[in-house]
């Protein structure tokens, strides 16, 4: 069964930085193309590739309450996950290296917003999960309500943590700082299909999504997917056919069309 992708994007804040993260909704079976993937992310968030991107201002807290201190996580803790007895030992040692970096620089300055952000990114790459969620965890109490800091937490709790309360809770929260973000609202959505008692809350946000990009195809085609997962067959043609007027070439949707009305 084919299953349409939306351009869907992690957002990923690294030292002030947005970087653009493919989404998968399921790890990558094949060890090798994980490593790869792991090496190129590695690469992508390394100081010296951020110096020509653009910056999105990160405001620390007016007031910050200096009896909050870190308590997670180690910050030179690289954590236990498998992975790290299969990628090959050059990653694995600027991996280790990084943390020492970083946890001499956080040791330095507490309050270091950018080396909090690379190291909770950067964890999370190597599958640390507990790790990645203390330092963005740590970060919300030294700075400004940040929907970005929010989304990423709510899909590191959602996707990978499998924590749904607090998931629910973050992709409010990033919504409620910016309600018209469309790659929020889509990250919303894929979270949100996992759940069994949230289809008005899925639907509720697929026209939000319409609402923000009326144009797009490959989100048409999907959300008659998602009538059609449901067998719904007439929302689902509905959308496919909204799709087809956006995409006449596209034979795949043309062939799911023809594939329903004859049913």
């Amino acid at each position: 069964m084919r299953r349409y992708i939306i351009g869907l994007l992690v957002l990923i804040l690294i030292g002030g930085v947005v970087a653009l993260v493919y989404f998968k909704d399921k790890k990558i079976d094949d060890s090798s193309e994980q490593i790869k993937e792991l090496e190129d992310i590695l690469s992508a968030t390394s100081s010296s590739s951020l110096a020509d991107k653009p910056i999105i201002k990160i405001e620390p807290a007016d007031e910050v309450d200096p009896n909050i201190f870190y308590k997670g996580q180690a910050i030179n803790e690289p954590g236990n996950d498998k992975l790290l007895k299969e990628i090959s030992k050059s990653v694995l040692d600027t991996y280790t290296k990084e943390l020492e970096r970083l946890n001499d620089a956080l040791k330095s300055n507490p309050l270091d917003i950018e080396s909090w952000m690379r190291l909770g990114q950067i964890k999370k790459v190597f599958n640390n999960y507990e790790g990645a969620r203390d330092a963005f965890e740590y970060v919300k109490y030294i700075i400004e309500p940040n929907a970005l800091l929010n989304y990423n937490l709510a899909n590191l709790y959602g996707f990978d943590l499998k924590d749904s309360e607090k998931a629910i809770f973050y992709y409010e929260e990033a919504l409620r700082l910016e309600p018209n973000n469309y790659n929020y609202v889509i990250g919303a959505i894929e979270f949100y299909r996992a759940l069994n008692d949230k289809k008005s809350k899925v639907e509720e946000l697929m026209q939000k999504a319409i609402l923000l990009n009326s144009n797009d195809a490959s989100l048409m085609a999907y959300i008659g997917r998602y009538y059609q997962d449901l067998g719904d067959k007439n929302k689902a043609i509905e959308y496919y056919e909204k799709a087809l007027e956006l995409s006449p070439g596209d034979a795949f949707i043309k062939s799911d069309i023809e594939k329903l009305k004859s049913e």
